[in-house]
């Protein structure tokens, strides 16, 4: 996938990687459904990151709702 400033991490790798994300930008996390990007986004609050949302349902849902994110 060819997206301007997207860094895509699996979430099994996420712990290890934390050092390819810049903490001074917002970050947001997503997957299909919603499950990983929101686990993505409790270890990312836990690293000390300050600016992060998840997409809340995931792509599929993004495909009905547009663009909302929801941060929590």
């Amino acid at each position: 996938m060819d997206v301007p400033g997207l860094v895509a991490i699996p979430l099994g790798k996420l712990r290890e990687s934390l050092n390819e994300l810049d903490r001074g930008k917002e970050t947001i996390t997503l997957c299909k459904i919603g499950l990983r990007s929101y686990e993505a986004y409790r270890i990312l609050k836990g690293a000390g990151f300050k600016n992060v949302r998840f997409m809340d349902g995931g792509l599929d849902m993004w495909t009905y709702e547009g663009d909302d994110l929801k941060a929590k």
